[in-house]
């Protein structure tokens, strides 16, 4: 229990970047997928993803820079964060959620939404994870990412 706890705080530590909590990055690595702390719009749970390097942007019309829920697979544009992804990066981010973190034992879906909770616990809405009859949690299906409501 000890161990675990000191493998979690210092993934925190290596983990945080100003006022964000990185969940990882998508190939290549220079898209960076992430949790805003105190998310000034935290009554939708969502993730961030931006394109971290300037090389990179050539790949893109514009700079990415987008939001997707995390209950639902949905943009949640707001702010300057108005992006979508296209259909290579849609497939590379579900294969992402889907993935499993060696440090936690989980997807990093789950870690995602842990790290949402811990992250925006003032003024944020808990994420609700949906599960199966088994109690496995369901990913949303990230290749199919639909408009915001």
């Amino acid at each position: 229990m000890i161990i675990k706890s000191i493998v979690k705080a210092y993934y925190d530590y290596r983990h945080r970047k100003g006022y964000t909590a990185r969940i990882g990055w998508l190939e290549p690595k220079e898209v960076d997928v992430y949790i805003n702390t105190d998310d000034s719009e935290g009554e939708i749970p969502h993730i961030h993803i931006r394109s971290f390097r300037k090389k990179l942007r050539h790949l893109f019309k514009r700079k990415l820079n987008c939001c997707i829920m995390l209950e639902e697979a949905r943009y949640f544009p707001h702010g300057k964060c108005r992006g979508t992804l296209n259909s290579v990066m849609r497939n590379k981010l579900n294969e992402f959620m889907h993935s499993f973190d060696k440090h936690w034992g989980l997807t990093i879906y789950e870690v995602a939404c842990e790290e949402w909770d811990r992250n925006n616990d003032i003024d944020g809405v808990p994420v609700k994870m949906k599960e199966d009859e088994e109690g496995n949690v369901i990913i949303p299906d990230y290749t199919n990412i639909k408009p915001y409501k």
